[in-house]
């Protein structure tokens, strides 16, 4: 039979809780970007502008404002 400390049952509730919250995360931002980018169709599709992905940015080019607001870029990476 097995026999375990109070500290090694603490630890590996630790490493669990870790790896599933990196896990959840992981997921959120991958349902995060697929939803952007049906986003960024249906705006193509309308006919409103264009939304172009980067690892550290997304950039929105619009169809209908003036030259100073027709791009709008979002910083992803913690700006």
């Amino acid at each position: 039979m097995f026999r375990f400390t109070i500290r090694e049952v603490l630890w590996l509730t630790l490493i669990v809780a870790v790896m599933t919250g990196w896990w959840l995360e992981s997921n959120r931002s991958q349902q995060w970007r697929q939803r952007a980018e049906i986003a960024a169709g249906q705006l193509e599709a309308e006919n409103l502008g264009r939304m172009i992905f980067s690892d550290q940015t997304a950039v929105f080019h619009s169809l209908q404002y003036d030259a100073p607001l027709r791009e709008a870029v979002f910083y992803t990476d913690g700006r």
